[in-house]
């Protein structure tokens, strides 16, 4: 997994080196971006998927306030305010060194 920021340089990273390439939403920060990741996937012949799993998961209830607010069933909406999970805690992992192939400064 990669944050956001970082999705263009790994995609094309995997696509040069022929993998196929799973990439969550969103999938660049600029159209430039997306369409370098997009034309190196069509170059190197790769499978690229672009998915966005929170919209699928907690039960269907995204996909059904969707709906409400297209059918006009909740009336105008002026205002909305989303909250995904809950704040971060501490897992209280042991410090483990950095695998000697791991490319920090890449990460």
């Amino acid at each position: 997994a990669t944050p956001d920021h970082w999705h263009a340089i790994p995609v094309i990273a995997a696509a040069r080196a022929k993998k196929d390439i799973y990439c969550e939403k969103p999938l660049s920060l600029t159209i430039r971006e997306a369409r370098v990741m997009a034309d190196t996937v069509k170059k190197e012949g790769v499978i690229f998927q672009t998915g966005s799993q929170q919209r699928s998961e907690c039960g269907g209830r995204f996909h059904r306030a969707c709906e409400l607010v297209r059918n006009g069933r909740i009336g105008e909406i002026k205002t909305v305010h989303v909250g995904v999970g809950g704040p971060s805690q501490d897992c209280n992992l042991p410090t483990q060194p950095t695998p000697k192939d791991a490319d920090w400064n890449m990460w």
